[in-house]
């Protein structure tokens, strides 16, 4: 049996912990280079680090994180297999968003764009 804060539900009354994140993709690390605002950088790396031990069924409003309903993106884990596509507001102005797929506990990033490009192309 899986156990819940690694991402399944088998027991409804625990949570679903993110207890790792993974940031090394490289499109999503090219996307947080195309930041220069060094200032906004720094927010955008200090949510990223706000989101270790997070509960995805009880997040803070104000990250407005949520699974999107009508996209799924390649499985980190296993690339024949597709998973949801989550995304969060990186910045308190949310002018930018970050994408992410959540298998066995972690965070998979994707990529960080603006929010409206974002919603285009997670």
């Amino acid at each position: 049996m899986t156990r819940s804060w690694l991402g399944s539900h088998p027991h409804p009354e625990m949570p679903r912990l993110i207890i790792g994140i993974d940031a090394s993709n490289s499109v999503f690390l090219r996307t947080l280079d195309r930041v220069r605002d060094l200032q906004r950088r720094r927010e955008i790396i200090q949510t990223l680090r706000s989101l270790f031990l997070l509960d995805l069924d009880a997040p803070p409003a104000k990250l407005h994180l949520h699974q999107l309903t009508s996209k799924s993106g390649e499985s980190r884990l296993n690339a024949k297999q597709r998973v949801p596509i989550w995304t969060v507001h990186v910045t308190a102005d949310d002018a930018y968003k970050a994408s992410f797929t959540f298998e066995s506990g972690t965070a998979y990033f994707r990529a960080i764009k603006h929010h409206d490009a974002l919603d285009k192309e997670p």
